[in-house]
């Protein structure tokens, strides 16, 4: 199961992902829902979700900062980027930060599932890797 924290400073629009996530997917839970980059933030640090979907442009702290912040303290989450803006300063800055996916609002429920599967798939062959690796290594100190 994939931990999702979902980020939107419009509590309907978060809420709305939430729903969505939840009804339209099996592998994915939606473990915390924030309002604001700076609450996005310290749920990041308490609850360690493997993808945060997060608008950019929010008060407090905006999406791309809050990313920057929880990339700082070692948050290993992947992250996906709501906007209403397809501003291409945006995504270079999504891009640099190593941002999975940019998403334009309004959103398409099959364009969010496909971009949470091709996240989901992955973390899995990330995974898959890690596994690997360790094998090997316990393999070569025998």
């Amino acid at each position: 199961m994939y931990r999702i924290l979902v980020v939107d400073d419009e509590q309907m629009i978060a809420d709305g992902l939430k729903f969505l996530i939840e009804k339209g997917t099996q592998d994915c839970e939606v473990v915390g829902v924030a309002y604001d980059g700076a609450e996005g933030a310290a749920s990041a640090l308490k609850l360690k979700p493997d993808i945060i979907l997060t608008d950019i442009r929010m008060y407090e702290m905006d999406g791309l900062e809050m990313i920057r912040r929880i990339k700082e303290v070692g948050v290993p989450a992947r992250f996906i980027i709501l906007s209403g803006y397809a501003d291409f300063s945006y995504a270079k800055q999504a891009i640099a930060l190593g941002v999975e996916e940019y998403i334009t609002k309004p959103i398409e429920e099959e364009e969010l599932y496909g971009t949470l599967r091709k996240v989901c798939l992955s973390i899995h062959q990330q995974k898959l890797k890690e596994g690997r690796l360790t094998s090997l290594e316990e393999t070569m100190s025998v």
